[in-house]
């Protein structure tokens, strides 16, 4: 458990150059979606996006960009924790 934890760091934080993109447009997306939606919605919403995109992602360049399956997971896993908590903290604010 502990090398699984070890890895979804390493892998879906540290390496994850383009992490400050994912926690830039959830946060926008959450606050923008907050003028039109409940919390619980605009959170949703977001999740929602998010999870299309990683998706996608994959289909488009996931061999090119992650050369594996484990590591692309752990990428997108590090995604959508980041965009769930900015969420969050966005409505908290």
């Amino acid at each position: 458990m502990i090398e699984i934890f070890k890895k979804f760091i390493k892998l879906g934080l540290c390496t994850n150059y383009w992490l400050w993109f994912h926690l830039l447009s959830g946060a926008l997306g959450t606050k923008l979606f907050l003028h039109y939606f409940t919390n619980e919605q605009a959170i949703i919403i977001v999740m929602i996006i998010t999870i299309l995109w990683e998706l996608l992602e994959y289909m488009i360049d996931s061999f090119k960009k992650y050369a594996s399956h484990e590591k692309w997971l752990y990428d997108s896993a590090g995604d959508i924790l980041a965009v769930w908590l900015i969420s969050i903290i966005i409505i908290w604010i």
